[in-house]
């Protein structure tokens, strides 16, 4: 610590960021690709949830809407 820098302190400094910045870039690509496989995942879970209710709704939801419209009529 009392002696001055060296070049050769200075390259190893320099060495070490640059790893340093290389893990931290792998790191945030890995990150994005996760967040990106998520949301796709997310958006397929959504839509068959969303086919599945219409499916719902076709077999079941309609016919029991159009029941109680015809027992309001009566």
């Amino acid at each position: 610590m009392d002696t001055g820098t060296v070049k050769k302190d200075t390259w190893k400094l320099e060495a070490r960021l640059k790893k340093c910045e290389q893990v931290a870039k792998l790191n945030h690509n890995n990150i994005t690709n996760y967040i990106d496989e998520l949301e796709i995942e997310a958006r397929d879970s959504m839509k068959r949830l969303e086919n599945t209710y219409y499916v719902w709704l076709e077999k079941v939801g309609t016919p029991l809407v159009q029941r109680l419209e015809n027992a309001r009529k009566m």
